[in-house]
């Protein structure tokens, strides 16, 4: 087979005025910018993204009937209106957005790859939304029962303190405990769904990876993250207020700022455990994508070297970097 590189071919300055704008009409609309921003920024990057030096197409595609802005906008008048007593049950809403959730996961997966060409190859979303209902059985498995304990949750929070019969605690903590590994495995489904259902001109597109590596890269990350963040943050807190809680009597300034202060230190801290996880996912997806029989991909990223690159500029740069194309004619490519 012959290999076929993936370059990029980006300008450092381009791509700094591009997201210096993003994040001035994200502050501007304060975060509601966010997910334009995060389409234009990854067209960006394809754009300038070149397989056998021939740059990846971005091309429009045709908006939804119901565009997923609109529906999220609805859905969050629909919960403030449940809130303040105008609007449905609460389990109503529950299963509301258990329902909107697979939607919008579908519309905005093909959107995204209905919208890629190469060479005259288009790549098409062909899964069906019977597929992506079933793929969906996790959301389903912690959303319901949430659903029928959430009212007592609610019952038993009001007035601004918890009050739980030791029934609900029980059912809490065996929902929580359930909730990560059923979202990873939600993560997977979609993940080899977006593949797996992703057609390039005549080739259908297979992903061998397992769900076992899947969540160990997840467990491993999980763990990553609660040893550099809860340490620190916990200790700091408690050297400053004498305990590791909210502080007892904050209140204006002091209840936002703790919390806001302590999520910033998470991030700054968290950094290098969501580099590795994002690196081995990365080299997860790759390693095991094949095209039909005609082509399968390589990934040769190394985690250590991912970690110490500082912006998305320069990980996307390393990540292009890292993925090859193999064929087996590579004339008919």
């Amino acid at each position: 087979m012959r290999q076929l590189p993936v370059t990029f071919t980006g300008d450092r300055d381009e791509w700094r005025r591009l997201a210096r704008r993003d994040l001035l009409l994200n502050l501007l609309f304060t975060g509601f910018y966010t997910p334009i921003a995060k389409r234009r920024a990854g067209d960006w990057f394809l754009r300038h993204t070149q397989l056998h030096g021939t740059p990846i197409e971005v091309l429009p595609v045709a908006k939804s009937r119901w565009p997923v802005v609109v529906i999220v906008v609805l859905f969050i008048a629909l919960r403030i209106a449940t809130d303040i007593g105008f609007g449905p049950p609460l389990p109503v809403v529950i299963v509301t957005g258990l329902v909107l959730l697979p939607y919008l996961w579908r519309t905005t997966a093909a959107r995204r790859v209905d919208g890629l060409r190469w060479r005259g190859v288009q790549l098409r979303f062909v899964a069906g939304w019977a597929e992506v209902y079933r793929a969906s059985w996790p959301l389903f498995a912690i959303g319901m029962p949430w659903a029928v304990i959430a009212p007592r949750v609610a019952e038993s929070s009001q007035g601004g303190e918890l009050h739980f019969p030791p029934g609900l605690v029980a059912a809490l903590v065996v929902l929580v405990a359930a909730a990560l590994p059923l979202l990873v495995r939600l993560s997977f489904n979609y993940r080899r769904l977006l593949v797996t259902r992703t057609v390039a001109g005549p080739h259908s597109i297979e992903w061998d990876a397992l769900f076992g590596r899947y969540l160990a890269i997840w467990a491993t990350s999980a763990l990553a993250f609660a040893v550099s963040v809860f340490p620190v943050v916990l200790g700091l807190r408690y050297a400053i207020f004498g305990t590791a809680a909210m502080p007892e009597g904050a209140t204006g300034w002091q209840a936002i700022a703790v919390p806001l202060a302590g999520a910033l230190l998470a991030v700054v801290l968290s950094a290098p455990a969501r580099s590795w996880h994002e690196a081995r996912m990365f080299s997860l997806l790759w390693n095991n994508v094949r095209v039909g029989e005609a082509a399968r991909f390589s990934c040769t990223l190394d985690e250590r070297a991912f970690v110490r690159e500082r912006g998305r500029f320069d990980k996307y740069r390393v990540k292009a970097a890292s993925v090859s194309l193999w064929v087996a004619d590579a004339e008919k490519m």
